[in-house]
């Protein structure tokens, strides 16, 4: 069967086709940021260079005091990333 020809899905009653053409004329606004969340979570890096996360301490390199990053769990350990001037995350 081809697109067109599908029947109607028995929790809508709508074909298939017609709820594609109803969704196309309202486009959903992606975020800034997508997959934000998926990321991890937003922290602070203290004025002592220290990042808390799931209440361990976490020391950080030299010039991201007071910056925002996000920490997340990869495997056994915690990745912690930044915004770089070029605005892409990078391991830091």
């Amino acid at each position: 069967m081809r697109a067109g020809e599908l029947p109607p899905v028995p929790a809508t009653g709508q074909i298939p086709a017609d709820r594609l053409d109803i969704e196309r004329t309202t486009p959903h606004v992606l975020p800034i940021e997508p997959l934000a969340l998926a990321l991890g979570e937003e922290r602070l890096v203290g004025s002592d260079g220290i990042v808390s996360f799931n209440s361990v301490r976490y020391s950080t390199p030299p010039g991201y005091t007071g910056v925002r990053v996000w920490c997340r769990v990869a495997g056994e350990e915690l990745s912690i990333t930044a915004g770089t001037n070029s605005v892409d995350l990078s391991d830091i």
